[in-house]
Order: C-alpha cells, then sequence, then structure tokens
C-alpha cells in the first residue's frame, strides 16, 4: 500500500482548495469585509503551506491499487473539509459545525445548517459553491479510475481511455481523469453561466448556479428557490444542465475532445430520461396534484431529483416517496450525481429477469453471466440498504419523526442535502441534534466513497498487507 502516494494526491487537493479561497477572498475585500477577507487568506495560505509541502516532500510516489484508492478517497473526503472549515470558523461557526458545512459542500450534498446563513454573504455563498464545484470534479475522477471498474460497479458503463490507467495505478489513473475533464467540466460550467446570465439572472447568481449545477449541489442563491426568477430561459437552462451533471460524462469528453466518433448514448442515458419521464407523470397524476397542469414544476422536480441536484423544492408538495425513490436510484455511475446509479439498478432487474427466465426454462442454460458482477451489485445494494436503516435508527433515537430521519437519511446517503425541505418548511439542518449532524456527515461520505467500501473499512482483514 503505498501511503507516499495517498499524501501526494491528497497535496493536490489541499491546494486546489487554497487556491479556491482567493476567490471568496477577493470578494470579501472588494465588499470591505477585511476580517472575513483575512480567514480566506489564512485557509489559502494554510492550504498552500500543507499543499505545496506535500507535493514537494513525496515527488516521485507511485504505485497503489484499488484498495489504495478506496483509502484515498476515504481519507480525501474526511479530512480535505478540515482545511475548508477554516474560514467558516474564523467568522464565528464552531468546528463541528464548520466541519459539517464543509463535508457538505466538498460532497456536492448542500446540507446547510441554514440555507439563508450560507447565502447571507456572496463570499460566503460562492465559498460553498467552489468547494462543490471541486466536489464534483473530484466525483468525477474517482469514478473514472475507480468506482466503475465493472468489478467494483457491477456493470459495464463507457469509460475514458485514460480510465484504463487504473490498471496499474489507481491514483495515477485519478490525477490524470482530473487534468483530462477539467477543461470539459469548465465548458460546461461557462456554458451553463452564460445561458443563466443571458436568461436574466445576475452575474453572481448565475456564477454560483452554474457552479452547483455542474456539480449537482443543489446551491440557490436566493430565498424562494430557483423559480423565483420568473424566466423560462433560466429554468430551462438549469433542467438541461441537471440531466447532463445527471448523465455519463464520458459522452460529453468525446465530444468536447473531438472524438465524437466514440461518443455514444449509452442505457443509462436512456433510462435517465425515462425516469424523468415517467416520474414527472406520476407526480401529476397523484391524489392533490393538479393533474398535466402542473407538469412544469413536476418535470423540474424530477429532473432535480434524478440529478440529486434538489433544486425546486423550496413550497413544492408533490408526493415524498417519489421523489425520494428517484433521489435514491440518483443519476449515472460516471457522474456527479449520487445515488445508487442507473447503472447497478439495470444489472438488478437485469438479474430478476434471468431467475424468471429460469423458472419458466428449469433445463434451459443462459450465456454470458457475470457472476462476480452481479453478486458486487447485490453486495453494495445490501450495503447501501444497510447505512440507510443505520442512520434513520440513529436519527429517529433522538427524538426526530419518522419521516424527518429518513428524509434526512436519504438526503445525506444521496448526497441531495435539499431534500429535508420536504419535511422542514426553512430546511435548516441546525434543527437536527449535534449526534444526528455527526452520523449525516458520514453518510455524505458514504455515499461519495461508497456504502460498501465505508464497510469494508471498518474491517481488519481490509487494512491487512
Amino acid at each position: 500500500m503505498s501511503y507516499a502516494n495517498i499524501f501526494f494526491s491528497l497535496g493536490a487537493i489541499i491546494l486546489a482548495i487554497g487556491v479556491a479561497a482567493l476567490g471568496p477572498a477577493g470578494l470579501a475585500g472588494a465588499q470591505g469585509a477585511q476580517e472575513a477577507m483575512g480567514a480566506y487568506l489564512a485557509c489559502a495560505a494554510l492550504c498552500a503551506i500543507v499543499g505545496v509541502g506535500l507535493l514537494l516532500s513525496l515527488r516521485g510516489a507511485r504505485g497503489g491499487g484499488v484498495r489504495t484508492a478506496t483509502i484515498f478517497l476515504a481519507i480525501a473526503w474526511t479530512l480535505t473539509p478540515a482545511f475548508a472549515a477554516t474560514p467558516l470558523i474564523f467568522q464565528g461557526f464552531s468546528p463541528a459545525d464548520a466541519y459539517f458545512e464543509a463535508v457538505s459542500a466538498l460532497t456536492t450534498t448542500g446540507a446547510w445548517l441554514s440555507p439563508s446563513e450560507a447565502r447571507e454573504t456572496s463570499y460566503g455563498a460562492l465559498w460553498r459553491c467552489e468547494l462543490q464545484w471541486l466536489g464534483g470534479l473530484g466525483s468525477l475522477a474517482a469514478a473514472a479510475a475507480v468506482l466503475t471498474q465493472p468489478e467494483i460497479l457491477g456493470a459495464e458503463v463507457p469509460r475514458p481511455p485514460f480510465a484504463r490507467e487504473g490498471e496499474v495505478s489507481s491514483l495515477k489513473a485519478m490525477r490524470t481523469a482530473a487534468r483530462q475533464m477539467a477543461p470539459a467540466y469548465i465548458i460546461l460550467t461557462a456554458f451553463c453561466f452564460l445561458f443563466l446570465w443571458n436568461g436574466g439572472a445576475d452575474v453572481l447568481s448565475a456564477m454560483l448556479l452554474a457552479l452547483s449545477t455542474l456539480a449537482t449541489g443543489g446551491f440557490s442563491p436566493e430565498p424562494e428557490g430557483v423559480h423565483v426568477y420568473r424566466s423560462p430561459l433560466v429554468e430551462l437552462t438549469l433542467l438541461v444542465f441537471m440531466l447532463i451533471a445527471g448523465a455519463n460524462f464520458t459522452f460529453y469528453w468525446h465530444v468536447l475532445t473531438g472524438r465524437t466518433s466514440d461518443a455514444r448514448p449509452d442505457k443509462e442515458g436512456f433510462a435517465i430520461l425515462g425516469a424523468v419521464g415517467v416520474g414527472a407523470l406520476i407526480l401529476c397524476v397523484a391524489p392533490g396534484s393538479a393533474g398535466l397542469e402542473n407538469i412544469w414544476p413536476n418535470l423540474f422536480a424530477a429532473s432535480a431529483m434524478v440529478s440529486t441536484t434538489g433544486y425546486g423544492l423550496v413550497g413544492y408538495s408533490g408526493p415524498s416517496p417519489v421523489l425520494l425513490g428517484l433521489a435514491l436510484v440518483g443519476g449515472a455511475a460516471m457522474s456527479t450525481a449520487g445515488g445508487l446509479k442507473w447503472s447497478r439498478l439495470m444489472a438488478m432487474l437485469g438479474r430478476v429477469r434471468d431467475e424468471v427466465w429460469r423458472l419458466n426454462h428449469p433445463s434451459g442454460v443462459l450465456r454470458g453471466e457475470d457472476g462476480l458482477g452481479q453478486m458486487s451489485v447485490w453486495i453494495f445494494f445490501c450495503a447501501y440498504v444497510l447505512v440507510l436503516a443505520l442512520l434513520i435508527l440513529w436519527t429517529g433515537l433522538f427524538g426526530h419523526s419518522f419521516e424527518l430521519s429518513t428524509v434526512a437519511a436519504v438526503a445525506a446517503l444521496t448526497n441531495t442535502g435539499p431534500l429535508l425541505f420536504l419535511e422542514s418548511a426553512t430546511g435548516d439542518y441546525a434543527d437536527l441534534a449535534p449526534p444526528v449532524r455527526a452520523a449525516l456527515a458520514g453518510g455524505m461520505i458514504a455515499g461519495r466513497v461508497g456504502a460498501i467500501a465505508a464497510l469494508a473499512m471498518v474491517s481488519r482483514h481490509f487494512w491487512r498487507s
């Protein structure tokens, strides 16, 4: 196991967080908030010292397979929020609260202690959206190098060619994925910003929405949610880019790098579009709904759930089970979205189909079975359900209702923080008990690392050489 390579890669992430802190520092300085500017500059200096120190001292570190990469992901999602939390601590947050906010941002969950306070200052909002954007890029790199490997995912999905470096070193493949995907990620973010700005959003709001939407973070600059702009172009842009963020990023990477011959829509993309359409129709015909007259808000809500952004839930009164179900499945495996992933669900449904076929053809022989892949899918599903159940149980133990406990647990594990608006008018995670918030932060990390990986890491066998 290459611990040197783990901390070398960690240094690059910490340095990136430090560079990102310069944006809010400049904005705070322009607004005369000297104390806040100092807080972000202190964060930038700390991250620069630690990040550059790790990069220089561990140059040449190599090696590291899937187990090393899994440990790296767990350390990265757990440790880097401590650096990202430093500006919030300087601004009066307790260390625990600041860490919760930073975890929520970097895992692109968007579960804020107080959404109103999260958007209270423009530099605070920019910091959270920048962290979400960086977390989204990290999620793509992890997916390309490790999490979409067939033996881990349990299904075959289109992967970029540089993902094959994971056969030699998973950490090297992650770093390559981040470098290769960053230009396409930036281009898509820029297009989203331009369409939002052209649609009537001011420059800062368009920037915040673009950063958060591509990362599926669900941050809204306005307390009334994204529908406050009253602009069809703004809402259409958000819907389109939510679906783009929730679908397989390999397709866009091929298109934006000129490899159009390799750019083929995959099954997950069609499944996502179908889920959005069917989900919207179910929401329209649900008891108490206004029918097809309400098709646009329901289509928007279904897209927000499948992509796990959570936009449009402020004041939304649709049936919670449908929304929770869409969020639990989530988006594509090679995307910034959270959830179980459509590739796994399709693999599970394929297994069910095969078993039904066996019942009807007891003497028949099925070809092309992937026993290891199917086993991976079912193990992941069981681990996912177990972690979800533990989160619900833990939240309920502190006096919260079953409905609130379920929504909060699903929101954390699927990285869809705004889901809490279904049970809370304010969406404040500060209303939950501190031990619950600590567990939910762990759930957010498990949602990014993978439930099965999170459970495996508590086993002594995992750490044996």
